[in-house]
């Protein structure tokens, strides 16, 4: 069980590993000239259990250049437990310019896709393609890290009922003493 584990956690982690590597946001991502500007945000909320409420946002913006919209993805943001009746304020608000992102070119959207997510069919994002990276990036260095120790001890524990295995059926055969019949024509026994 603990060798599944790891197998399933070290592909996983050294697969989110290698994508970080490869669509690192400064290679894959530019920033759009002029920015873009916030027209509406959609606000709704996520219960998860009594203490858990997440807010959860959605903008949609436009390029200011182009006048270009899209829709970003949805950004949650968990309440304080303190005041959970209040929500929590999201990142924009409507009319504001904010910095926003594009893809460079270099890699297209479906290749970026199996990274990042894109809340648009042109991955035009609003929310930091560098702290989503941050996030995977994190995820994938443990997932390698607790997927090698599951392996140290799935291997460990593997060899050591083995061990254990051997060791009590080499006993046993050994405590099988072999006794000679007594009068030369029955049957030795074990006993």
């Amino acid at each position: 069980m603990l060798i599944a584990t790891m197998i399933g956690m070290l592909s996983y982690g050294i697969y989110l590993d290698v994508l970080s590597a490869q669509l690192a946001p400064q290679k894959v991502f530019s920033e759009v000239a002029g920015g873009c500007r916030i027209l509406t945000v959609d606000h709704s909320e996520r219960k998860n259990g009594p203490n858990k409420i997440f807010d959860r946002y959605t903008y949609d913006f436009s390029e200011v250049a182009n006048g270009d919209k899209f829709q970003s993805i949805t950004e949650e943001i968990r309440r304080d437990r303190a005041n959970l009746d209040v929500p929590t304020p999201g990142s924009f608000t409507v009319g504001q310019n904010v910095t926003c992102w594009q893809p460079a070119g270099v890699e297209g959207v479906p290749s970026l896709e199996r990274f990042y997510t894109c809340g648009n069919p042109e991955c035009v994002r609003v929310l930091s393609p560098y702290d989503q990276h941050a996030y995977l990036q994190t995820v994938g260095f443990y997932l390698t890290i607790f997927g090698a120790v599951a392996g140290v001890i799935g291997i460990t524990a593997t060899a050591v009922l083995v061990y254990f295995y051997r060791a009590c059926k080499q006993e046993q055969m050994q405590s099988k003493i072999y006794v000679e019949p007594e009068n030369k024509k029955g049957y030795g026994v074990f006993v």
